[in-house]
């Protein structure tokens, strides 16, 4: 699990929304303690992709401190971001 974890947050920090996308996914599958804190930052990302799967990852992780920040993007983000919240 660590190796994986040390890669998905190598792949964060590349400038390809793709890649980030690619381990935004890897983390909602993962489930880390840290999930929560390592997507959050990804919310407020320029590229529509990568908010749409932070939003849908912070629901796959299942952890309840999610809700507010879900909560929050289906009042403030764009139609195609809320479908991924709901």
């Amino acid at each position: 699990m660590i190796e994986e974890l040390n890669y998905i947050l190598s792949n964060l920090k590349s400038k390809e929304p793709e890649i980030i996308e690619k381990a935004l996914d890897d983390m909602g599958d993962l489930k880390p303690d840290s999930a929560l804190e390592l997507i959050l930052p990804f919310l407020n990302h320029y590229s529509k992709s990568v908010r749409e799967t932070a939003v849908f990852n912070l629901g796959e992780i299942e952890n309840e401190k999610a809700i507010p920040y879900i909560i929050e993007k289906v009042i403030s983000d764009e139609d195609s971001v809320r479908m991924f919240e709901i």
